[in-house]
């Protein structure tokens, strides 16, 4: 039978902490925070009572601290002795603790900065989340120490969402000069990545231009400005993108980035783009870079660059990534002439692997503008085969995605015969 500790004296409520049952010990508590300040005496007599050498020391300690915290009365010098214990599962609730009353202890950042640096992960994590509670703008200084060390997922995400909960505090500072995050450029980056608001964008300007950003997170951070900046934060993200001593990996990817600011939030960098057009025609560039042009002019509806596209729609040794950039963007730029190239490809007598490649990529941009002539196209295709088995279902996907999808390739499959393979 469990103990009678709601008509228990005060006394022996305490003693019900010494018990090993978890629910009889959290049963105590409550019934000791229901009975108020009027414990307080008699907690301080049971503390006193403890014997150093018990092992469980420490631990019943552990649960007198959350007593008072359940009071409300703030005790400094048990919850920096316990967050020093030699038990990481005393020390980790001591910071959680901790994070309760740092406003109202004044070593509280230093204690916490402790913890940030534990070797045990779960006291890290409950440090680093402490902090997210502060009001003090070098705590997410503190909180990313913790990537100096072996990092799982939780603590990660407990890392990313301190510096996104403390954004309107440490990024004013830091636009003040008042916080360098100890010099750990990588610390800077991840915050600035985490919080992934317009107000990061002129911090990451400074720290791209002063050079101290990492190398191999230079074209993340520049990435993360085209996301977010405006037109002449995306003038930047161009010109370094037209910039040849890049690395090609790096340039490929600032296109890419420009070009789902355009898709997404309608930005596009300022001044004439058309400085990207020879980009399309140099066939010594990697063809990934050059179909990220492709789909950025796209997107920038830069009409200048379809007669660059249509050529390197229509040209047997383009390949399919380049030439499914070009077939959509001259979507998005001249329909009419889009259509023209698909057909012209579609009209190709060739039956090579790549011609067959080519026919499939133009019949997919052809089902989006014209479903009834590209249906009539995609059953002369299915029947010639041979399609492998992804592009026939991407055949079909493109029309059932179409309004008037279905429908016209219903009427074109009933004059037609297909191989039982492709009809199944």
């Amino acid at each position: 039978q469990p103990p009678p500790i709601v008509v228990a004296p005060t006394a022996d409520v305490l003693h019900a902490l010494r018990q090993p049952e978890g629910w009889t010990q959290a049963q105590a508590r409550r019934e000791l925070q229901q009975r108020g300040s009027e414990v307080i005496p008699h907690l301080k007599a049971f503390l006193a009572s403890l014997d150093r050498e018990d092992p469980d020391y420490d631990r019943l300690r552990l649960q007198a601290l959350w007593i008072y915290q359940s009071l409300r009365q703030v005790e400094p010098r048990m919850v920096a002795s316990l967050s020093r214990s030699h038990n990481s599962n005393v020390r980790a609730p001591a910071m959680r603790v901790l994070g309760d009353w740092q406003h109202e202890l004044p070593r509280s950042l230093e204690w916490l900065a402790r913890g940030v640096g534990d070797e045990h992960p779960r006291v890290r994590l409950e440090a680093v989340a402490a902090l997210a509670r502060s009001t003090e703008p070098r705590a997410v200084e503190l909180a990313l120490r913790a990537l100096d060390q072996p990092v799982d997922r939780f603590l990660d995400y407990t890392v990313w969402n301190t510096a996104r909960s403390l954004e309107s505090i440490w990024i004013p500072a830091l636009r003040q000069g008042e916080l360098s995050f100890d010099g750990r450029g990588q610390h800077l980056v991840f915050a600035l990545e985490a919080v992934g608001s317009p107000a990061v964008v002129a911090p990451l300007m400074e720290l791209l231009q002063s050079g101290e950003a990492p190398p191999a997170q230079r074209a993340g951070l520049l990435s993360l400005v085209a996301a977010l900046g405006d037109p002449r934060d995306l003038r930047v993200v161009f010109n370094l993108a037209l910039d040849d001593a890049q690395p090609s990996g790096m340039r490929t990817e600032l296109f890419d980035s420009l070009a789902q600011a355009a898709a997404n939030r309608n930005v596009k960098p300022q001044g004439s783009l058309s400085a990207a057009l020879p980009l399309l025609a140099d066939g010594e560039l990697p063809d990934s870079l050059r179909a990220a042009v492709a789909k950025a002019c796209g997107h920038w509806n830069q009409q200048t660059a379809a007669p660059s596209l249509a050529p390197l729609a229509t040209a047997a040794e383009t390949s399919p990534a380049l030439r499914e950039a070009c077939l959509q963007s001259l979507r998005r730029l001249d329909a009419e002439q889009a259509s023209a190239v698909c057909r012209a490809i579609l009209d190709d007598a060739a039956e090579t692997e790549a011609a067959i490649a080519a026919k499939t990529l133009a019949l997919l941009t052809l089902a989006d503008m014209q479903p009834d002539a590209a249906a009539t196209e995609a059953v002369q295709l299915l029947a010639q085969g041979p399609l492998s088995e992804e592009d026939t279902n991407r055949v079909f996907q493109a029309f059932l995605t179409n309004k008037r999808g279905p429908q016209a390739l219903q009427a074109a499959l009933q004059s037609a015969s297909l191989p039982a393979d492709v009809a199944k």
